[in-house]
């Protein structure tokens, strides 16, 4: 291993996808025929799903493609959420989603036509066509499956993937409720195996969010490391003398990993003069019957992934000056060759400030939008990225392989690998870095209906012990918990324009938790609606109510 090394780790996480939008009159079992509704109605979960296959994981894979054919060796790190598994793996998601990209071809033949008077808007127009033509036939022929080609990718050791909490729940918050946290993480492991056909060595934490009691729950999980905002770990008890620039050890054995604060940063807040301008869809900008078939159930309209404005540094974006694809493409790379120089430089100086470090070690943490949704051109950055990094005195790697260096490297010696402990401080990324992005007036009205329902769950986890279709509803409430516990939706929760969705969203499963409930206390269960509620909760079948007994009970019935 190079003396410097560097790990680009991204996270991808989306909201939870229903697996049926309108209660069927009878069940539909998973493996039957799903018929596409003629007109159907995309919620804002369904678009902002599509727009992560369309705009972050597509071109993520196609670039991984590309190095792969011209022979460029790479390697990073993705934290695959266990929703955005579930969703991947969906036959009747995934049906929806085909239906939208179809729409989208339809769309952009339209557009072709209407922009033929306009050379730069035709281009666009004709590139974004051309793009999900391709999407399509690419999807066609990998037979939708777009986990195998993560699976890919791990098997031949470009990537390392991480595990995270089942419902991108916010951990430190449930602390005095450790079944909630034994509940999320072993959903995760479940998920993991059942989608990656692996259990992966690392735990990436909700909003990089860590408290010293979480140590236990993520070793009972065979979680051998987890990742820190920077604070987390120069505020440490003690501080470690290497900084942000190595691991170290929790008392408990826990291996914490810091994230690169300058380099993370500089990685999200890239601008450009010739970046597209991401806020700006033709589904918002042409008349109402040009985009009728994209609107949502109330006439909202939505996204279409159709994007003709550049953004401009000095004043937003100016009527008139279409984007230039190229030109940005170009850009991006550059700005790519100049950004492995300012990780070369930072490891330099790192080397240079830190006695006994043989090999100075940043992780760059970013969310997958970074790529995509946030910055098209993100793609085109990363494959430069790649490409420039491979010619550089810095050394690609990823966590576990990093540990496995240093474990191999100190048996040559015939010593024992030391890393310092630590107690981290208790931290997340995000504004302020200490939860405010997930607890603020906006939502924390959310969290007493939540440990309200956790109380419940104990309850009737400890009061039933029965099978058949009792059983069936105390599972199906340990989903509504565990999905009203997202803090994407906390956190949708103050932007004005999602809050609407994300409070529906929480209500909707505390409304259904509260009625399973009642229910299994009055003795009256409607089997239809538990259909219903079952195919629409399509995630975790193999989830067990039990874990949500009493931590002592719980471990004495051998369920952890």
């Amino acid at each position: 291993m190079s003396q410097k090394a560097l790990c680009l780790l991204v996270n991808a996480a989306i909201p939870f996808v229903p697996g049926n939008v309108l209660p069927p009159e009878g069940k539909h079992g998973e493996d039957e025929p799903y018929v596409m509704p003629k007109n159907p109605c995309w919620t804002p979960a369904e678009i902002r799903f599509f727009e992560e296959i369309n705009e972050n994981l597509m071109p993520l894979l196609l670039t991984f493609e590309r190095l792969e054919q011209d022979k460029v060796p790479f390697k990073m790190a993705l934290a695959l959420s266990p929703l955005l598994c579930s969703a991947l793996d969906n036959k009747k998601v995934i049906a929806r989603y085909l239906k939208y990209l179809d729409r989208q071809i339809t769309f952009g033949k339209k557009e072709s036509t209407r922009s033929m008077e306009s050379q730069p808007l035709a281009a666009l127009a004709n590139g974004y066509l051309e793009h999900f033509v391709q999407t399509r036939k690419y999807l066609e022929k990998k037979d939708c499956n777009i986990l195998e080609m993560f699976r890919h990718f791990n098997r031949i050791g470009n990537l390392e993937i991480l595990a995270s909490p089942a419902t991108d729940c916010f951990l430190p918050f449930y602390t005095s409720y450790p079944e909630v946290i034994r509940a999320q993480l072993s959903a995760s492991l479940s998920s993991a195996k059942k989608f990656l056909g692996d259990e992966p060595a690392g735990l990436w934490l909700t909003n990089m969010a860590y408290s010293a009691e979480l140590d236990d729950s993520i070793l009972d999980y065979n979680f051998n490391y987890t990742v820190v905002d920077t604070h987390g770990l120069l505020l440490a008890d003690p501080p470690p003398s290497t900084g942000s620039f190595y691991p170290v050890r929790t008392k408990k054995g826990l291996v914490v990993f810091a994230r690169d604060f300058y380099l993370s940063r500089a990685l999200r807040e890239m601008d450009g003069e010739c970046y597209r301008d991401n806020a700006r869809d033709a589904g918002y900008e042409l008349p109402r019957e040009a985009v009728e078939s994209f609107c949502g159930a109330e006439g909202e309209r939505n996204p279409i992934g159709y994007k003709y404005w550049f953004r401009s540094r000095q004043s937003g974006c100016i009527q008139g000056i279409y984007y230039n694809a190229e030109k940005a493409r170009k850009e991006a790379e550059d700005a790519a060759k100049r950004y492995v120089s300012a990780c070369e430089s930072r490891l330099e100086k790192a080397e240079a400030a830190l006695e006994g470090v043989s090999h100075p070690f940043s992780i760059i943490a970013v969310d997958i939008d970074t790529f995509g949704r946030k910055w098209i051109e993100g793609s085109s950055f990363l494959e430069s990225f790649f490409r420039e990094i491979h010619a550089r005195k810095v050394e690609l790697t990823t966590p576990y392989a990093f540990l496995n260096h240093l474990n191999s490297e100190v048996s040559a010696m015939n010593k024992t690998a030391s890393l310092e402990t630590v107690t981290p401080l208790y931290s997340s990324c995000g504004s302020m870095g200490y939860a405010e992005v997930v607890l603020d007036s906006a939502n924390d009205w959310i969290y007493r209906h939540i440990f309200r329902a956790v109380e419940r769950m104990r309850e009737i986890a400890e009061r039933f012990d029965d099978s058949g279709i009792r059983e069936r509803f105390l599972n199906q409430a340990a989903h509504e918990l565990m999905l009203s516990q997202s803090a994407l939706l906390a956190v949708m929760l103050s932007d004005e324009s999602k809050a609407a969705y994300a409070k529906a969203e929480i209500e909707e499963h505390l409304k259904n938790f509260t009625a399973i409930y009642e229910s299994l206390g009055h003795n009256f269960m409607s089997a239809k609606w538990l259909s219903f509620l079952e195919n629409r909760d399509y995630v975790f079948p193999e989830l067990n109510y039990r874990m949500f007994k009493k931590y002592e009970v719980t471990r004495r019935q051998g369920l952890l």
